[in-house]
This record gives structure tokens, sequence and C-alpha cells, in this order.
């Protein structure tokens, strides 16, 4: 079984996210993992997050092809949602139908947005005016694993 380096997918999503200009102009290189936990988080920013990978095939194959699933996470803290909204536009142009590619894997399928959810308030608590607008991308993507 050839096993995906998760680590290197997530890689791959942040780098073609932080070479879109329209994502760029927006959140400028606050486009990061999901669990980054530095001191510098500054709003709005984009979050990567790899959820469930599922090896594909059987025998001998197994793992050689592998169905990712992620999420790109928009945070916004403005009154309004529209700067989430725009930024979440960007992001779904940004990985709509690429072909992703990058260190010891190469594209079965283009990336699949499955899901857009859009403007999510969190945090927000009577008498606490601070909340977060949240939107997310629901993509998925085949890749094999390669040399």
């Amino acid at each position: 079984m050839n096993l995906l380096r998760f680590d290197y997918y997530q890689e791959a999503v942040i780098n073609l996210l932080k070479s879109n200009s329209g994502v760029v102009s927006h959140v400028g290189q606050e486009i990061r993992e999901e669990n980054y936990m530095g001191l510098d988080w500054t709003l709005p920013a984009v979050r990567v997050a790899i959820g469930d990978c599922d090896p594909i095939g059987n025998g001998n194959c197994r793992g050689s092809d592998w169905l990712i699933n992620f999420v790109i996470r928009v945070y916004s803290e403005k009154d309004s949602s529209a700067q989430e909204q725009v930024i979440l536009n960007a992001c779904a142009e940004a990985l709509f139908s690429k072909n992703l590619s990058g260190n010891g894997f190469i594209p079965i399928t283009p990336i699949n947005i499955i899901r857009v959810r859009p403007h999510l308030l969190t945090g927000a608590s009577e008498g606490n005016k601070f909340s977060l607008w949240l939107g997310e991308i629901l993509c998925q993507q085949r890749v094999k694993v390669s040399d």
C-alpha cells in the first residue's frame, strides 16, 4: 500500500490559494492550515483542513489511489457577511475544476466542489457583539500516489 502524505496535499491546496491573486488581494498571506496556532493570526483569514481520506481499490492496488476530502474555511469579523462572501467566491473560483498535483501525488480527477456554506455566524451571544462570519467550501479530489 502506498500512503499519501496528507501534509503534502494540504500544502499543495494552500499554495494553490496563495498563488491566486483574487484570494490574496483580500487576505494577503493569511492562508494557512486549519490548526495554525501562531500568535500572528489576523482576520480576514482562509484556513485549509484535510477531512476524510479514503484509499481506493483492492489487493495490491489498494492505497495507490486516494479520495481526499477537504474544507476551505473563510473567517471575517466585519459587521456584514459581504467580506466573507467575496473571499469565499474567490476561493471557489481558485479551486473549481483544478487538477491539483504536488509532492508525492498526481491528479486522477479535478477538484470537485461538493458544497458551499456561506455566512455562518459564530461566537455571537447575548450581550456580546463580537462574532465571526464563517464560510465553508467542501471539496474532494481523487489522486494517485506518485514516486
